[in-house]
């Protein structure tokens, strides 16, 4: 291979390596990022407090609205008893106005569309499954 061949061949290279590592540029699609609820759980001392985390790549954690849900039996319609923010390793607190009663809760998180640098994320939402306390 002569140097002018190899010039470009790195040059190729280079290129290729460049257009890999931005999946979603700018007017590009965005990236699908699932999440899923990792844990929901009451503060069984008092009662009054959710706590609850979700798994999402890094760009999808931070600042995501949840919605806690409650419902007395199966067949009962669900009521939104609280609302927070996650922080930045996805993690949420619910504070309650009265202390849990035994029943089915669930979070929900809502999708959103977060950007860095020149990537785009689709962060997916989270529909509530109930799960008894």
């Amino acid at each position: 291979m002569s140097a002018d061949q190899k010039e470009a061949s790195d040059e190729l290279a280079a290129l290729a390596f460049g257009v890999a590592a931005t999946p979603a540029g700018p007017g590009g699609k965005p990236i699908q990022v699932q999440t899923q609820v990792r844990f929901l759980e009451v503060n069984r001392s008092t009662f009054l407090e959710f706590t609850a985390k979700i798994a999402a790549q890094k760009p999808c954690r931070d600042d995501r609205s949840g919605s806690l849900w409650y419902k007395p039996s199966e067949d009962a319609a669900p009521e939104r008893i609280a609302t927070d923010r996650s922080n930045r390793k996805g993690a949420f607190v619910f504070t309650l106005d009265e202390m849990a009663m035994a029943g089915l809760y669930a979070l929900q998180v809502g999708k959103s569309v977060e950007r860095e640098d020149e990537t785009r994320w689709a962060c997916k939402g989270v529909k509530p499954v109930f799960y008894s306390f």
